[in-house]
């Protein structure tokens, strides 16, 4: 009997749960597609400079720990399903059946539903596992072949998961309903209409005092340390305004408080702020490139991430205050004024959580390829050579601990393994001084001087002309991505040594791609001269750099690698020694880049799918309470087709609003980013970053129709439902 009554009602309320079944589909299909990689059936031939097998548990636990944010989102879905069914259940306890039977009917119809959903999900991500397993290939320079995409383990996984997320969370809605009485079950949705201005304000509030606090203490410790004459006037006027601006915006919270003003006239005043500093920020940021206003690297991110908090909490109180106003007094204009105010008041803190949200995951789907593609050619320029041995002096103030060795058991190592060296060669390091020894000051290094003939021989084993030099000359190399402007000028106006003074030779400044480890510490640059004149300056050590002819494969430059370490224990001396094998750089580099970019586009397809769920289900929730109003519309002679154009302008405005806020705000400061770093993308990233945000935005478009359809035919549904 139970069952039966239980089937009844699967194929009695199925359009009901079109929105959790699809919404499961997706989260399920994108699970297990990016899971399915972490199988032990998944072996994907890829190059043996690659050793994949310590990816999967970064991989696992990192989108078993997103993937429970979807808990919010069940819980979302089967409030709105258990919304609908309230009445339904009140008026069937009413009538004699047992209360605690109709909830655990409503638990198994969640569990039964969501099980088909992900089994239906798991067939889809087979599917997308395929362009998963494309990527990956790709990645780490594998064959490019077909897969069967369903491995046993995976799919255990992905059900396992899901159904317990169901059986959880079903649990607690059922309670609900058994807490209940008769009279709460069959005005529910009446209840809900009436909210207050709820919580979440207060708490986003609360943050924001936090958060603004701690940047009035950046603010004064940057005002100490820079406020002097060497600062333009606009930077100082920045500066300033940078610390008034956060103790304005915290004495506006404490003084709203105090005099108890409402959350929403706060949220007025906040958002003139946010917006201030949002421009301030940016402005900073586009000054300290473009107008040589002070400021490194690290201060640009710094402000960068000002500037993005703060556009987050402009998008969330833009949408908190956000007031529809109606374009004209006709009945149309009037009734779609009321909808929009109606919901709004009862839902403006989702909507702006919403916002913020959109804004996130569109912001990590700009910013994740290009930190990616960063990291991938930052190794290309750092490992030049397929081997490197490098020295450093820095842990030692005694030039005796300075030695020089020929390495020969790395050579014996590649004979032993049968590994041909296509070239190699030493380059020794040397300081123009005796006193340049022991300078230890940070930004006060030495810069480290290369014979002539080894530093043309790092430039043809690269691919490159050789220099010459003349008597007296010297050349300076700069690393590669360097801005030549932020140098101090006597660096050109000649190398001065102990014995003499040279001239930089005619056009002698140079960006060639040689190994980074050959500069010395906290500098990128150095000097080479011709090799019979550094026989009086103070030598600092000796690397070994060697190309082989084939793919290094990972287990053995491991085992070079150990080897190397055993032998030269750096415990023991304050001068070190250390090997840089390629395939160990390229395979750490690689498998972290690819985590990285599986985990942060995983998390922004959920964030997404959460956002357009919420949506779709208020709207949902929408057409229950106002369906009187459109049957009104009916009775009154407006035709369907006006009516239906009037739900749909509805769905488009609770869908464009938080979706062009979110991408809007995400472009600004993707935007200042990508500006932050243009010649760091010129070099490394390139102009294939635009196919890739042209990809997000095609990925937002398509969840947003497929949402869209849905909802749109559901909210239908629901006006044409009769009580």
């Amino acid at each position: 009997m139970t069952f039966k009554l239980l089937i009844k009602n699967i194929k009695k309320d199925y359009r009901d749960y079109g929105i959790f079944i699809i919404t499961m589909m997706i989260c399920s299909a994108a699970y297990y597609a990016f899971f399915s990689i972490t199988s032990k059936w998944y072996n994907p031939s890829v190059s043996i400079v690659f050793d994949i097998s310590k990816m999967e548990l970064p991989i696992r636990y990192g989108m078993a720990g997103i993937s429970l944010i979807t808990v919010f989102l069940v819980k979302h879905v089967i409030d709105y399903l258990l919304l609908k069914k309230q009445k339904e259940i009140g008026l069937q306890n009413l009538m004699g059946l047992n209360k605690k039977l109709l909830s655990d009917l409503f638990f198994k119809e969640v569990v039964i539903l969501g099980v088909i959903s992900t089994g239906i999900g798991i067939v889809l991500g087979g599917v997308l596992a395929q362009f998963v397993n494309f990527f990956l290939l790709k990645t780490f320079n594998g064959e490019i072949r077909l897969i069967f995409p369903y491995y046993p383990d995976s799919i255990l996984y992905t059900l396992a998961f899901f159904t317990t997320l169901f059986i959880v969370v079903g649990k607690i809605v059922s309670r609900k309903i058994n807490s209940k009485k008769i009279i709460e079950l069959l005005y529910a949705e009446e209840d809900e209409q009436i909210k207050g201005e709820g919580i979440t304000i207060k708490i986003v509030h609360g943050l924001t005092f936090m958060i603004n606090l701690f940047f009035v203490y950046l603010g004064f410790q940057i005002l100490k340390m820079y406020y002097d004459s060497r600062i333009p006037i606009l930077g100082k006027v920045i500066y300033i305004l940078l610390f008034i601006f956060p103790v304005i915006y915290v004495l506006i919270i404490v003084v709203s408080k105090i005099s108890k003003v409402k959350e929403s006239e706060l949220a007025k005043k906040l958002a003139v702020i946010e917006l201030i500093m949002s421009v301030l920020n940016i402005g900073y940021v586009f000054g300290t490139i473009h107008l040589n206003l002070p400021g490194d690297t690290i201060g640009i991110f710094n402000y960068l991430i000002r500037s993005g908090v703060y556009v987050a909490l402009f998008i969330y109180h833009f949408f908190y205050i956000y007031q529809y106003r109606k374009s004209d007094n006709s009945w149309s204009s009037i009734f779609f004024s009321g909808q929009i105010k109606s919901k709004m008041n009862r839902h403006r803190s989702v909507f702006s959580l919403i916002s913020l949200v959109i804004y996130i995951a569109v912001l990590i789907f700009i910013i994740q390829p290009i930190l990616t593609s960063w990291s991938e050619g930052y190794l290309r320029s750092r490992m030049v050579q397929d081997i490197q041995i490098i020295t450093t002096y820095n842990n030692t103030t005694s030039e005796e601990e300075i030695s020089i060795d020929d390495y020969e058991e790395v050579f014996d190592f590649l004979l032993d393994e049968k590994i041909d060296i296509k070239d190699y060669t030493y380059v020794d390091s040397y300081l123009a001084k005796q006193g340049d020894f022991r300078s230890r000051v940070r930004y006060d290094f030495p810069m480290n001087v290369l014979r002539l003939s080894e530093y043309n021989h790092l430039l043809m084993m690269s691919g490159d002309e050789p220099v010459e030099l003349n008597r007296d000359e010297y050349i300076v190399q700069i690393q590669e991505g360097t801005d030549i402007g932020n140098y101090d000028e006597s660096v050109f106006l000649g190398l001065e040594t102990d014995s003499k003074v040279y001239k930089l030779k005619a056009n002698g400044v140079y960006s060639k791609n040689i190994s980074e480890y050959l500069y010395n510490a906290h500098v990128n640059s150095l000097y080479v001269i011709n090799d019979s004149e550094v026989e009086n300056m103070v030598f600092v050590g000796r690397s070994l750099m060697i190309d082989v002819e084939e793919d290094f494969d990972i287990f053995k430059a491991r085992e070079l690698e150990q080897l190397f370490d055993e032998k030269y224990d750096n415990e023991d001396s304050g001068f070190h020694k250390y090997i840089r094998i390629d395939s160990i750089e390229t395979n750490s580099i690689i498998t972290i880049v690819f985590i990285m970019k599986t985990v942060m586009t995983y998390l922004s397809i959920i964030l997404l799918l959460i956002s357009f769920t919420i949506i779709a289900l208020i709207e949902l929730e929408d057409s229950l309470y106002n369906k009187n109003r459109y049957r009104s519309l009916w009775q009154l002679g407006i035709s369907r087709s006006k009516i239906y154009r009037l739900a749909s302008k509805q769905l488009l405005i609770s869908f464009w609003k938080p979706l062009f806020l979110g991408i809007g705000g995400a472009i600004i400061i993707g935007s200042m980013f990508m500006i932050s770093i243009s010649d760091i993308i010129q070099m490394y990233v390139g102009p294939n970053i635009l196919e890739t945000i042209g990809m997000v935005l095609i990925i937002i478009i398509m969840l947003f129709i497929v949402y869209y359809l849905l909802t749109y035919y559901m909210f239908l549904s629901n006006l044409k439902r009769r009580d």
